[in-house]
């Protein structure tokens, strides 16, 4: 008996500081998701900042292995509302915060690629930043004709997709998003295309995108001197 008690209680051990992590965690999900709809500025912004490494723990951007359906339920509305922070908060400081906040994942992905067309270069540029910095299982597939291998975990980016964020990003008339867009053209993509410039300008369809085909090259040329 009393080593079937001791069995019990070692188990009950284990299981403790796991359940209290998914019990802090639902607790902050709770609190944070009215507060991001505070009309305070900087209400939202905290909450928007303390949301991001919640949905990381609850493996919204893949880093929890095992999570239980009422704690992924939590999460999707605590992402739901960030996404939602992120297209339509009137502050650009929150959406910039959104972006920053919210997992660079295959769902996630669409929202944080309209950002990059957003009125305002705050926002733009974390955007980029982000498509940049994303982190994941690398993954291969094929854009333009040339196969690729993304650091991001992501599925390779469309040409049109990557065509669209360059349009937008690799602009005179901003200096903070150009150079934000030349980090990801020249870091992230390069690096994807084994730092061969003819092979990334395959994956951009350049008979039929020939202006910012020319903008890339003269970035690549710009970014090695």
């Amino acid at each position: 008996g009393g080593r079937e008690g001791e069995e019990e209680g070692g188990g009950d051990d284990g299981d403790g500081p796991a359940a209290a992590a998914g019990d802090a965690l639902d607790l902050t999900g709770q609190v944070l998701l009215p507060r991001l709809t505070d009309r305070s500025q900087s209400v939202r912004l905290a909450a928007l900042g303390a949301a991001g490494p919640v949905l990381l723990a609850r493996g919204c951007g893949g880093g929890a292995a095992e999570v239980a359906e009422a704690e992924v339920a939590e999460a999707d509305a605590l992402a739901a509302a960030v996404l939602l922070r992120m297209a339509h908060d009137p502050s650009p400081a929150c959406r910039a915060a959104a972006v920053r906040s919210c997992p660079l994942t295959e769902a996630t992905a669409p929202a944080i690629l309209e950002r990059v067309r957003d009125v305002r270069d705050l926002v733009r540029a974390e955007a980029l930043g982000a498509l940049a910095g994303g982190t994941g299982t690398a993954g291969a597939g094929t854009a333009g004709g040339a196969t690729i291998t993304t650091t991001t975990g992501l599925p390779p980016l469309s040409p049109d997709q990557r065509v669209d964020i360059l349009r937008s990003g690799l602009t005179g008339r901003c200096a903070r998003t150009r150079a934000a867009a030349e980090r990801l053209l020249c870091g992230t993509w390069m690096r994807e295309a084994r730092y061969d410039p003819a092979r990334l300008l395959r994956t951009l369809d350049p008979v039929a995108n020939e202006a910012v085909c020319e903008g890339v090259c003269r970035s690549i040329v710009r970014a090695s001197e």
